[in-house]
């Protein structure tokens, strides 16, 4: 008779150690899905922020269309007025709110793109940052594009990557 409680005693062991081992193997998959989900956003937010700089790179580089960049490179320069059709994402940028701050030997331009019903699986945006400097019979470019995952400032799930060029 003293062996009575060993059948009760081993259950409870065998159970606890079987959901020891279910808990970890749960806390594992947890942790490898919220990292997959940051890189997802992460991966939108960059992408954003590429998008931003590609736009920059057709309307300052190689469109055809007209015979001056589109960004304004100093007080002097030619400032493009808006309504010519230049847009990116099918949003025509210079007539969405946009900031131009400029002296006798540079310009900024600041100007927001939003990517909601666009072929990207999220709803990003980007802030870009067109500076231009005129020095010795030059122009020198710089190109800041903020890309966030989720336009609303407010939410805690806000990836923002950025990406710098200067030519």
């Amino acid at each position: 008779m003293k062996n009575k409680g060993f059948t009760l005693l081993f259950a409870v062991l065998t159970a606890s150690i079987l959901l020891s081992l279910a808990l970890a193997i749960f806390n594992q998959m947890y942790k490898s899905l919220l990292l997959s989900s940051a890189s997802k956003e992460s991966l939108a937010a960059f992408y954003a922020a590429d998008s931003g700089i590609e736009c920059v790179f057709y309307w300052d580089l190689k469109h055809a269309g007209f015979s001056y960049s589109v960004f304004a490179t100093s007080s002097a320069s030619v400032l493009h007025g808006g309504g010519e059709g230049i847009t990116c994402n099918g949003l025509d940028f210079p007539n969405e709110p946009w900031t131009l701050t400029r002296d006798a030997t540079s310009a900024t331009t600041r100007f927001s793109l939003s990517f909601a019903g666009s072929s990207f699986s999220t709803e990003g945006c980007s802030e870009i940052m067109v500076s231009k400097v005129e020095s010795g019979g030059n122009i020198f470019t710089t190109v800041e594009s903020r890309g966030y995952n989720i336009c609303d400032a407010s939410s805690p799930r806000k990836v923002e990557r950025a990406i710098r060029v200067t030519y």
